[in-house]
């Protein structure tokens, strides 16, 4: 039974949702599969100095090793547990503060106004990071477009709307 749309983040009186951001799976799996394949050819490449490889050593095994070690470290790198922890992440974006909920943790839910926010930087393609103005700061983990998302919040920080938290 469907009890109508899911209820969105608690708003102040005459505060507006502007975005709600969320990690992304595709972002995840995109940035797991570039650094198991980077880690793969690292150890390839200390293979073949090593001379490990040798016209005897088929390239099918050795394709096959690189494959296992691109398994291996997203495993020991960036397991699932990693993306089990930030999957369920909300960040919603008001005229007048930043909110993030953790479903699995509500404790950890909490709310910035706009105004201490002093910084929205993209660190990567999947990150972005925002330092406040009483020098803490955190990270959105697996964005899709942490340069947009970094634009928006400088946008709705510098409209200003009233000063809450």
């Amino acid at each position: 039974m469907n009890d109508g749309p899911a209820p969105g983040p608690p708003l102040m009186d005459g505060e507006h949702l502007l975005a709600t951001y969320r990690p992304s799976l595709r972002v995840f799996a995109l940035r797991a599969g570039l650094i198991g394949a980077l880690t793969a050819l690292a150890f390839g490449a200390l293979a073949l100095a090593l001379g490990e490889w040798s016209p005897l050593l088929p390239a099918w095994r050795f394709a096959a090793l690189l494959l296992v070690f691109a398994i291996l470290s997203i495993g020991l790198f960036d397991g699932p547990s990693r993306w089990l922890r930030h999957r369920d992440n909300r960040w919603h974006l008001t005229d007048r503060r930043l909110l993030f909920e953790d479903a699995r943790a509500p404790e950890r839910s909490f709310a910035v106004a706009l105004s201490g926010i002093e910084e929205a930087d993209p660190l990567s393609l999947w990150r972005l990071r925002l330092r406040l103005s009483d020098g803490t700061g955190f990270l959105m983990q697996f964005m899709a477009n942490p340069a947009a998302i970094a634009a928006e919040i400088k946008a709705a920080r510098e409209e200003g709307g009233p000063d809450d938290a």
